[in-house]
């Protein structure tokens, strides 16, 4: 209860955002066929999935910030710059939960990324 359970992100160049995603994190990402300007989003195993969309746009909305959990902060560092994005904030100590990273996708939408040292 109390977990995002849609996100929206949005891009002018939605293709390459697919991609970066795709590539990425292995998210599961399909155009809707009745509108070519949205795509939807699984994320996550299916016991944690989170559903989302991403969609064109031609101007950047002000937004909230969603932080994706990761294994390793520096694997996916690694990944993200492989495949044109890059880290804004390096890897923070949140003490008590795990380390955090801010990250830009290649169209410049910013994410975190959560890697925990305790469970939930």
């Amino acid at each position: 209860m109390n977990k995002v359970v849609h996100f929206e992100l949005h891009a002018p160049h939605p293709e390459r955002a697919v991609r970066f995603y795709e590539s990425v994190f292995g998210w599961r990402v399909e155009q809707t066929p009745d509108n070519q300007d949205v795509w939807t989003v699984q994320s996550g195993s299916s016991s944690s999935r989170c559903r989302g969309n991403i969609y064109r746009s031609h101007e950047q909305p002000s937004s909230d910030v969603n932080s994706i959990e990761v294994a390793s902060i520096e694997e996916y560092a690694k990944k993200i710059s492989q495949h044109g994005g890059e880290m804004v904030v390096s890897k923070v100590e949140l003490p008590g939960t795990g380390y955090l990273a801010y990250c830009l996708d290649v169209e410049k939408n910013l994410f975190g990324m959560l890697e925990r040292t305790i469970s939930l």
